[in-house]
């Protein structure tokens, strides 16, 4: 049997699946139709989210990467975050490795205003969905900054980026998930 809960939470075979949250409740046969419309259902749910990673840990990335001094986002981001970022902001942005090396030799100013550009793209966007953003240009330059003394700015920054990103990002596939 397959049990439906509540909150559309899947549960088969001890493993929970977890779908947005609706207000019905069933349980299916494996081989009845009912069963087979649901599974129908979440793989065209499935198929139009865009954004999968909607649950970020903007702290802990930020303090990964200070203590890395900015190497780790030299991964992370082409591998994972450039493309969300660009489509996002419906615009292509400048790469954060050419970003990173600019940022050499200017102490990493450099960089700093390119996150911080990308910060203030990203509270606008947020806006225009009519969320709450936790992230702006000053809020990256000065928890950045004058974080430094406290030794968590960086992460704190980051946090708010990626707080305002997770929120767009699942704005967007509700968004879609409704069309």
């Amino acid at each position: 049997k397959v049990i439906v809960n509540k909150d559309l939470s899947i549960l088969y075979g001890g493993k929970i699946l977890k779908l947005k949250k609706g207000e019905a409740s069933a349980s299916f046969d494996m081989e009845s139709e009912g069963f087979h419309d649901l599974c129908a259902t979440i793989k065209v749910q499935k198929e139009k989210m865009v954004y999968k990673h909607t649950h970020r840990p903007g702290f802990l990335l930020g303090a990964i990467d200070f203590m890395t001094a900015g190497t780790f986002f030299l991964l992370y981001m082409p591998l994972c975050l450039q493309k969300e970022i660009d489509e996002i902001l419906g615009k292509k942005t400048q790469s954060y490795v050419i970003a990173y090396l600019l940022g050499i030799p200017t102490l990493f100013v450099y960089t700093l205003i390119w996150m911080a550009r990308v910060c203030e793209d990203t509270k606008k966007a947020a806006i225009s969905l009519g969320l709450k953003p936790h992230t702006s240009w000053r809020h990256m330059f000065w928890w950045n900054v004058a974080g430094l003394l406290i030794l968590v700015g960086p992460a704190v920054a980051t946090y708010g980026f990626f707080k305002t990103l997770n929120e767009i990002e699942d704005a967007l596939n509700k968004k879609r998930l409704s069309e």
